[in-house]
């Protein structure tokens, strides 16, 4: 796949609409020129709504920093472009109450509104059976008008996030607007604002992700965890290693 290379009006377009300031707060020359690099990086069009930033507080930093969010159909693209042909479609969505019995299609009731659970399962070249994303409401869930409105559309997207991710390792940096802000994306694992990534990083994440992925259980993946602090990794190693963790922990949680 040919690489996304800016022009100039597409820089100027980009930082005019999706770089404004947010409440007040403007983005760093340095954030800027950043997002605009993830983005040529990643393949993805902020004004095709597919990628896009957020400045978020942070007390230790005392100042904004920025996160990336990408939007399910930017992590769709993602998977068909990083599988060269592999994405073979997916399985679902399937969602469940607290009986753990799996519907296709989710009917709230009086006694139980919200869904406790939902799944999907994305296929891949090669394997012998889906990839499952899971997502639980007590991780994921919000109070905002869209999760209101739309709360097991919303899991959902989570759910297939986590799938995705979980078939496409490669996608392991990147959290979805739906999962911004969530428990779930709040872990251990997580960095604020990733530094500038050093060359020569990837067969580190790599083989990383496979000791993420070959955990067997909670302790497994909590001794994976004391590891990887222990490491004294690159920011840049441990954003990229955020997403298969919080999947395999929920995988394994469930």
């Amino acid at each position: 796949m040919e690489q996304l290379k800016f022009t100039a009006t597409d820089k100027a377009l980009i930082i005019k609409d999706t770089l404004a300031p947010q409440k007040g707060n403007a983005f760093t020359d340095i954030q800027k020129a950043r997002f605009l690099r993830e983005c040529e990086l990643y393949g993805l069009h902020p004004l095709r709504g597919q990628i896009l930033p957020v400045l978020r507080w942070s007390n230790p930093a005392n100042a904004c920093v920025m996160a990336i969010q990408v939007s399910i159909d930017g992590y769709r693209a993602l998977a068909v472009a990083a599988g060269e042909g592999e994405y073979e479609g997916q399985v679902g969505p399937f969602w469940c109450g607290k009986d753990g019995e799996w519907k296709d299609v989710w009917i709230p009731s009086k006694e139980e509104p919200l869904p406790h659970a939902a799944k999907v399962g994305v296929w891949r070249k090669g394997f012998r059976e889906p990839a499952w994303g899971l997502a639980i409401w007590k991780a994921y869930g919000k109070t905002d008008n869209f999760w209101r409105n739309g709360p097991d559309h919303m899991l959902a997207k989570c759910a297939e996030s986590l799938a995705l991710r979980k078939a496409f390792p490669t996608l392991g940096g990147l959290i979805t607007e739906e999962e911004m802000g969530s428990a779930a994306a709040d872990t251990i694992l997580g960095v604020e604002e990733p530094v500038e990534p050093e060359e020569g990083t990837g067969p580190l994440v790599a083989e990383w992700v496979s000791q993420i992925e070959d955990a067997r259980t909670l302790e497994e993946l909590a001794e994976v965890g004391e590891r990887l602090k222990k490491a004294d990794l690159h920011p840049d190693i441990t954003s990229q290693l955020k997403g298969p963790f919080v999947a395999r922990r929920d995988w394994l949680s469930a």
